[in-house]
């Protein structure tokens, strides 16, 4: 079975023995599925939902006027973006920012930018 993959970064791949520039934001299909994971886990593709799947929404890109930055707000804990380096935040990350002043949300939006991640615990210390 073929697997669809999102290209988050370029690739080369061959096919009939040619050998394909593949730019992000493409969308190639791989039948060896160990070939597929090896670019999954490499960061290079991300899985396509499958077709009963795909009017489903997994993530809104969004313009936080607290933050002024554009986010992405994750409704599907597997998202990792598209790719265009916008930072993704969970629904369980939000959650945990409730409360918080406007300051210590931007601290740690910075944070998040600059070493990516995502937030396990937020606390008064």
């Amino acid at each position: 079975m073929k697997m669809r993959l999102l290209v988050l970064k370029s690739i080369k791949l061959k096919k009939a023995g040619r050998l394909f520039d593949i730019s992000p934001g493409g969308i190639v299909e791989i039948k060896d599925p160990r070939k597929a994971q090896h670019l999954i886990q490499a960061g290079y593709v991300k899985p396509l939902p499958p077709p009963d799947q795909a009017g489903k929404p997994v993530a809104a890109k969004i313009y936080s006027h607290i933050l002024q930055d554009t986010v992405w707000l994750a409704l599907d804990p597997s998202f990792v973006g598209d790719g265009d380096g916008i930072p993704v935040y969970t629904i369980e990350e939000l959650r945990m920012l409730k409360g918080a002043d406007e300051g210590t949300i931007k601290l740690l939006h910075a944070c998040k930018k600059e070493v990516g991640g995502v937030l396990v615990l937020a606390r008064e210390l």
